[in-house]
């Protein structure tokens, strides 16, 4: 589990990421309590597939970007949730962002990622929706297979990775996912 801390327009909030194996699991049951949770605890849940998730980092600065928007007016979804999808994909149209970043009934894991103003509502709002769930920090590792699979979904280059200045391909491909994100958030 990952624990961080925003801001946006001068409000705080505690954003917790964590990676569950879905094995035998209804997505839409999965909705439904994120749903449940979020307007119970005055949070946003969000639920992605994780082979498509580069980073918890991307989806913190996803989630940033996303509540500074809804606080701006600014936003093009009129859910965080959703937002905070639109973000992660680097898309601008929620038809193409949401089935790039959703879970399905196929997808081997899940990415939940809850961002509130107090860090008991994160908490909370994650144990309702993951109960039962295996946590797998390992869903976040990039092998050769994810990373080739997030090249296509991000339309990486390989001029790209070459290009970029990283360590490695699996910092380049993060670093693309990132400045999509950016890219979105000053094109409003």
């Amino acid at each position: 589990m990952h624990r961080y801390k925003v801001s946006a327009n001068g409000r705080e909030y505690h954003v917790v990421v964590a990676a569950y194996r879905l094995e035998g699991v209804s997505i839409k049951g999965l909705l439904e309590k994120a749903i449940k949770a979020s307007e119970e605890l005055n949070a946003h849940v969000v639920l992605l597939d994780s082979d498509k998730v580069v980073s918890p980092r991307v989806i913190v600065i996803a989630f940033k970007y996303a509540l500074r928007a809804f606080l701006r007016n600014e936003n093009i979804a009129r859910y965080v949730p959703l937002e905070v999808m639109l973000y992660a994909s680097g898309k601008r149209e929620i038809r193409k962002a949401l089935p790039m970043m959703s879970p399905t009934e196929k997808s081997r894991g899940l990415v939940v990622a809850v961002a509130a103003e107090e860090l008991e509502a994160c908490n909370e709002a994650l144990r309702r929706v993951v109960q039962g769930l295996e946590e797998d920090d390992s869903l976040f590792e990039l092998d050769e297979r994810k990373v080739r699979a997030l090249m296509e979904l991000y339309e990486v280059s390989e001029e790209e990775i070459r290009t970029a200045y990283s360590r490695d391909v699996k910092e380049a491909i993060e670093k693309a996912a990132l400045t999509r994100a950016a890219l979105l958030s000053i094109s409003k």
